[in-house]
């Protein structure tokens, strides 16, 4: 009689202890867990001891001074950038959706946050037909 190992196919694994092939998988999610709670306990009793005195060597290198930042991606775009702040407008859903659809059909990549970037800036700096003069930089007129 034959056994399962005879009649594997080629290519494929048996399931690891406990029946699934997925237990490896859960068994380092389980280990990676530990690990990270081990970190959070020397972290925990680093900081109820008192710090030590200062060294009198070299200062560390670059690398070793930056924070530890966690799993995740990297900080960029307009989220982080503080030349940007996020507003909310209330933007008829028909006319939200042609936008969109414009913006795509576009193909250069335009953002709906550039185009309404665009479009403020430009209402800025057109005059205003009553005074004859721009708004100022800094100014929220009321329309």
């Amino acid at each position: 009689m034959r056994s399962s190992e005879d009649t594997k196919k080629p290519g494929t694994t048996t399931p690891a202890r406990g029946g699934s092939r997925f237990a490896s998988l859960l068994s380092d999610a389980q280990r990676a867990r530990a690990d990270a709670a081990a970190d959070d306990t020397a972290e925990a009793s680093d900081a109820a001891t008192p710090p030590a005195p200062p060294t009198t060597t070299a200062a560390a290198p670059p690398q070793q001074q930056q924070e530890r930042r966690g799993p995740g991606r990297p900080r960029s775009g307009k989220r982080s950038d503080p030349d940007y702040t996020q507003v909310t407008a209330y933007v008829r859903a028909a006319t939200y959706k042609r936008v969109k659809m414009a913006l795509m059909a576009e193909d250069r990549g335009r953002e709906f946050s550039d185009l309404v970037e665009t479009l403020l800036t430009g209402w800025l700096a057109d005059p205003r037909p009553d005074s004859g003069d721009s708004h100022p930089p800094d100014s929220h007129p009321a329309r």
